[in-house]
């Protein structure tokens, strides 16, 4: 799946599934539901995604399984959301980011939420929570620097530090003089 492979992905998560048939193993059948779910939010099936990652989330979330993989299942869904014009995706995002800022473990690709939350935020005119996610971006870049993660070229162009650094200034100015 991460190889854009998704037949081939397609393959193994059905196979996988029929095999834990047998084996009843529920974490096993989260991760590979999470990979189902992904494959079809790549192939632009996003109702289909939305319903197998919710599927996968419950069961991770019941059973407290890897919270990076909570965090994942909420991205897609969000993403599926965001894709099909849904507002419910910043529920999902921001659930991601709890998760994100409770367990300080970051994925470059789960980044991406933030310069979404951002530009709504800006759009709305809401300029307390545009900062409140300019922090955690900020708070995020420096983990994943720190961990010398590779961040996507289009968002360090678009929202790289120093931009991010002198907006959240003016927004700091701004709030402070109301």
């Amino acid at each position: 799946s991460k190889m854009n492979q998704i037949n081939d992905s397609d393959y193994f998560v059905k196979l996988g599934l029929e095999k834990n048939i047998e084996s009843g193993n529920k974490e096993d059948y989260s991760n590979l539901l999470l990979v189902s779910g992904i494959n079809s939010y790549k192939k632009k099936e996003y109702n289909q995604a939305k319903k197998t990652l919710e599927k996968a989330s419950k069961i991770i979330k019941n059973h407290s399984y890897n919270s990076q993989n909570l965090a994942i299942s909420k991205f897609y869904i969000g993403m599926s959301n965001y894709e099909t014009n849904n507002i419910l995706y910043l529920d999902n995002f921001k659930s991601v980011d709890s998760i994100i800022i409770d367990t300080k473990n970051i994925t470059s690709e789960l980044r991406n939420i933030y310069p979404k939350l951002i530009e709504y935020y800006k759009e709305s005119g809401d300029k307390e929570n545009q900062l409140f996610y300019i922090e955690h971006l900020l708070e995020i870049d420096s983990i994943l620097n720190r961990n010398n993660y590779s961040l996507s070229e289009e968002i360090n162009k678009k929202y790289d530090t120093p931009i991010l650094l002198k907006e959240k200034e003016l927004l700091i100015s701004e709030l402070g003089s109301k």
